[in-house]
């Protein structure tokens, strides 16, 4: 049996005077993946911020009846910072211990190496392993897979496989193709 994580009820979002969508109602339950489309400029990240509650709509509302982690392939991380001090950070933030995810997205040569000096592929791992935090039901993905190699994208979409069969469910926009079913929320049609 499904439940529902979230719901948004006539949602309308504007990126500073430009209103982007209008009127988007959608409901998102246990174990299912929702993926947005829409040209570029139609407000896909802006809808992903304003459901994890990080960017206020103009009309309409965000119903959340579980925890949720954003994740952006333009997620702030501090160059100055190295990974142990930003997985240190989590670890205070959420409560939680961090090491599973440091050994699961092969983080632990980095440890000591400041985010600045990562490369692309290394700073999203890092990003996603925040997803492993077991209070997030709700994952809000913006480009997981950006900059990622072919085994790390495979090994992305067996985490995302696994938190769908406990009963998470995923909210994500990604331009690669995906080999999952998935419910399109097209903004070009909310205009």
């Amino acid at each position: 049996m499904t439940s529902k994580l979230m719901e948004v009820c006539g949602l309308t979002c504007a990126f500073s005077t430009k209103i982007l969508f209008r009127n988007l109602s959608f409901s998102i339950s246990s174990s299912q993946i929702h993926h947005i489309t829409g040209p570029n400029g139609s407000g896909k990240t802006t809808l992903l911020r304003c459901m994890a509650g990080l960017h206020s709509p103009v009309l309409g509302q965000v119903i959340k009846q579980e925890n949720c982690q954003f994740i952006s392939y333009a997620s702030w991380q501090s160059d100055d910072l190295t990974v142990q001090q930003t997985i240190k950070f989590w670890q205070d933030y959420y409560e939680q211990d961090f090491q599973p995810a440091v050994q699961m997205f092969d983080l632990e040569k980095l440890m000591t190496t400041k985010i600045k000096n990562l490369s692309q592929g290394q700073k999203q791992r890092l990003s996603l392993s925040r997803l492993i935090n077991k209070k997030n039901n709700v994952w809000l993905l913006d480009e997981p897979t950006l900059s990622l190699d072919k085994k790390w994208v495979e090994f992305f979409h067996t985490k995302m496989q696994d938190h769908l069969q406990k009963g998470g469910s995923i909210l994500m926009v990604s331009h690669d193709k995906l080999p999952f079913k998935m419910t399109e929320i097209n903004l070009g049609d909310c205009k």
